[in-house]
């Protein structure tokens, strides 16, 4: 019997190791193509990259030819990319100043190793461009650097987008500033810094930009107000861009602000000065104030001077009725003083409102004019205060109702009276004064050339900044109650602009006042005017004379004083009653008396149809609004014969005897 193997060797399937390996191998074959399949994709896209770049890459050998260059330089250089192959610049036919500068570069960085970066100017086929190039040395297995890649990049867009920031920075009319905040230890704002400012702030604000640049605001402007770094700080907190307006007392200027953060410390602002503008528009302020003044004087003028001629004209009828020893002729006297003095009132009103009395222009000496009023200004503004005057030499003409200049000395002195308080001087000066182009651009309201200037200066207590900007405003005073109405240098203002001249004011607090006045120089000669005749004395008349007045109270107070004159007159409270009374009298009948303005139709409209029916009818308007306000509104004509209410018994009787008695005189002129 054999021996038994009770356990044999084990023996590997050969089907199994063979099934294993080719398992394997797939695997890896697998693998390998995957990894083959990525290198494709990411060589197709590499290449995709480099061939829709917009940069410009090459690469070169040691002998400077390309062996590499994307079709991005086609759209540079008209040469297909493949023609670049295998060439130096110079084979290319590229500049010889190209050439040098390209192998230069190239050169240095194959002999040092290191990325180099630069920018060149090209001229290719848009013109010239300006290139960033950037070169990276690549090493080889040797390790010494075999080939150089180079990135270039056409920046000439935003190169050409810096110079032209460049250039708004340098020449934009608004000021800009680069601020950092200051903060406390609690995170406050307290101040700031300028880190860079463009030349339209320093011609804003006179600072230099050497001398702020990197300072505190506080350091170089102590007076700031705390508003302004507070608004910056709110900015910088998260709030929306801020857009202000605000005066700056250490500038003494009114801004226009916009301000907006740049990151949790530093803010920009954008600013220009309005203090031209603010003037322009206080002016305007001021000029709409006078106008509705000046509507209100002309609605109640009206009223207002039909019931001061009542007064004035009763009291002037009872005077005459008593002896000047009568106890009552004193009071009466009184009653016209006061009558006097509210007509004043009205006529400065309208005055400075641009709707001032008729006046008188005449071509006048302004020498001459003041040198008159000398004695009457001293004994105004007393004996204690001296009164200098300093006339000016060879004075051009000037021509202006004498009167009205009269006016305005007066009040420019008595203010300056009330200014010296009990002892000082007053300086009244005269002297030609040529305006230039560009000095009548800095003054408003002022054009350029020929003026006669007249100064009043005193030395009394001066006006503060905020006086001096309402001192023209009607009805505004710093006197005490009762002591004035308001209305002087408003008055001076409405007579100065009425003949296209300017008043300008300076003052200084404990130290003075100057009031300049401009008006245009008259450009003719002047001539002495020729005196007046005297007007003839009253005489008692015999005409007919019909009477047309809307008030009953002074209807009845004209009849009463035209009968007393000898005419017969016939009263009418309407145009209607008028036009009746005309046909019954119309042989009779010599002049027609009309207000202008009434119920029915105006007198203008009751002369014309009066004077169709009867021509040869004289006509005298009469009227509480004046006769330039009345023309204005088309109502009359310049050449009518006008009287202005309130009128006195002997204005009255002179004006109706002058008329009557001209000679071939007839309404049919007046219209």
């Amino acid at each position: 019997m054999k021996p038994h193997d009770a356990n044999p060797p084990a023996q590997s399937s050969p089907s199994l190791s063979q099934e294993e390996e080719m398992t394997r191998l797939s695997k890896t074959l697998a693998e390998k193509d995957a990894d083959l399949a990525r290198l494709r994709q990411d060589k197709a896209h590499l290449k995709a990259i480099i061939e829709h770049s917009p940069d410009i890459i090459m690469r070169f050998d040691q002998n400077f030819r390309h062996l590499f260059i994307s079709r991005a330089i086609e759209k540079v250089y008209p040469m297909a990319a493949a023609e670049y192959i295998g060439k130096t610049h110079g084979e290319l036919g590229f500049s010889h100043e190209e050439c040098q500068f390209c192998e230069h570069i190239l050169q240095k960085a194959f002999f040092s190793g290191e990325p180099m970066e630069g920018e060149i100017p090209f001229r290719g086929i848009y013109g010239q461009r300006i290139f960033n190039w950037r070169l990276i040395p690549e090493y080889g297995s040797s390790g010494k650097v075999d080939t150089v890649l180079c990135l270039a990049r056409d920046i000439t867009a935003q190169r050409t987008a810096e110079k032209s920031y460049a250039a708004l920075f340098a020449t934009m009319p608004y000021g800009f500033a680069l601020h950092e905040i200051i903060r406390n230890e609690q995170g406050e704002a307290v101040d700031y810094r300028f880190l860079t400012v463009n030349p339209a702030f320093e011609r804003l604000t006179g600072l230099p930009q050497k001398r702020i640049t990197g300072k505190r605001v506080l350091e170089i402007l102590p007076d700031t107000e705390p508003e302004w770094i507070e608004r910056y700080g709110r900015v910088l907190a998260g709030d929306s861009p801020m857009h202000f307006e605000s005066f700056s007392a250490a500038m003494a200027k009114h801004y226009e602000v916009t301000a907006y953060a740049l990151s949790s410390e530093t803010f920009v602002t954008l600013f220009h000065d309005i203090s031209e503008r603010k003037k322009l528009l206080a002016q305007l302020s001021h000029s709409q104030k006078m106008q509705a003044v000046g509507r209100l004087a002309g609605g109640v003028a009206h009223d207002f001077n039909n019931k001061l001629n009542i007064i004035s004209g009763y009291a002037e009828f009872a005077q005459g009725l008593l002896e000047p020893s009568h106890p009552a002729h004193q009071d009466l006297d009184e009653i016209l003083k006061a009558s006097r003095s509210a007509t004043e009132l009205t006529r400065q009103l309208l005055t400075f409102a641009r709707k001032e009395e008729d006046a008188c222009p005449a071509i006048i000496q302004v020498n001459a004019v003041i040198q008159n009023m000398l004695n009457m200004l001293q004994r105004l503004i007393g004996e204690n205060v001296r009164l200098v005057w300093r006339p000016g030499e060879n004075l051009r003409p000037l021509c202006m109702d004498p009167s009205h200049l009269d006016q305005v000395l007066v009040n420019l002195c008595i203010n300056a009276r009330d200014a010296v308080g009990q002892e000082g001087r007053i300086i009244i000066e005269t002297r030609n004064s040529h305006i230039s182009p560009a000095e009548s651009c800095e003054i408003p309201d002022l054009s350029s050339g020929e003026y006669v200037q007249i100064s009043i200066t005193d030395d009394g207590c001066g006006m503060s900044r905020e006086v001096m900007e309402q001192v023209f405003e009607p009805f505004f005073t710093t006197k005490k109650k009762g002591e004035g109405t308001g209305l002087g240098l408003a008055t001076v203002y409405g007579i100065i602009h009425r003949y296209k001249g300017v008043i300008r004011v300076y003052s200084e607090t404990d130290v003075g006042t100057v009031f300049s006045i401009f008006l245009p120089a008259h450009q003719g000669k002047y001539h002495e005017p020729d005196r007046e005749i005297p007007d003839p004395a009253t005489r008692i008349g015999r005409e007919t004379l019909i009477l047309v007045e809307d008030d009953p109270a002074l209807l009845a107070l004209n009849q009463a004083m035209l009968e007393r004159l000898g005419y017969t007159v016939l009263p009418a409270t309407l145009p209607g009653d008028a036009l009746r009374m005309a046909e019954a009298s119309a042989g009779t009948l010599t002049m027609l008396i009309t207000d202008v303005i009434m119920p029915e139709m105006n007198g203008p409209t009751l002369a014309r149809t009066m004077t169709e029916h009867f021509p040869g009818l004289h006509v005298l308007f009469v009227s509480g609004y004046t006769k330039n306000m009345l023309c204005q509104q088309g109502l009359v004509t310049e050449d009518i014969h006008f009287l202005q209410k309130p009128f006195s018994f002997q204005e009255l009787a002179r004006k109706v005897r002058e008329i009557l008695d001209r000679e071939g005189n007839s309404t049919h002129a007046c219209f």
